[in-house]
């Protein structure tokens, strides 16, 4: 059985997977008064029919479920905001979202570790699941289209190494 070893997430590790949503590093807020800071553009949510976006809260368990399934999302992005608790994000590269046969790229999977300091954007066809929580439990914020699909592919089973 293959072994994923969990890594920070940052907007260069993360970049063949998706977008880092998180305050920019060396760029200056937009707003920068006694009481707040505030940086406009943290994310370029391009892709999501405003009509159509759809907020949900995600909890998820610690659980032993093996790591033997991706899926994605072919018309409209996704977005994970984690509120509270800690997990690991399982991704590979997003692949064609109009070939409807398309795999993920087993040979890149990478797994991530999602603390609550940053979220991720997956574009259309972006590989990923359900997050394994470190935590008891995990809260994510979730964004995504009303027109949702979900396309899944069994993989090669691996475990999950903390560092």
């Amino acid at each position: 059985m293959k072994a994923l070893r969990v890594q920070p997430l940052t907007a260069e590790s993360f970049a063949p997977y998706g977008k880092v949503l998180a305050k920019p590093e060396g760029v200056a807020p937009a707003f920068d008064r006694e009481d707040f800071k505030g940086w406009v553009g943290v994310a370029d949510l391009a892709g999501y029919d405003p009509e159509q976006a759809v907020w949900s809260l995600l909890r998820v368990n610690r659980h032993q479920m093996p790591v033997n399934k991706l899926e994605r999302h072919c018309v409209c992005p996704e977005t994970f905001i984690p509120l509270t608790g800690s997990a690991v994000l399982v991704v590979a590269p997003p692949s064609d979202p109009a070939d409807p046969v398309a795999r993920p790229d087993e040979s890149k999977i990478a797994a991530f570790l999602l603390d609550g300091s940053a979220g991720v954007l997956f574009p259309p066809g972006g590989w990923h699941w359900v997050p394994f929580a470190i935590s008891e439990t995990m809260d994510i914020l979730v964004l995504l289209q009303k027109n949702l699909d979900i396309d899944v592919r069994d993989i090669e089973q691996r475990t999950l190494e903390l560092y």
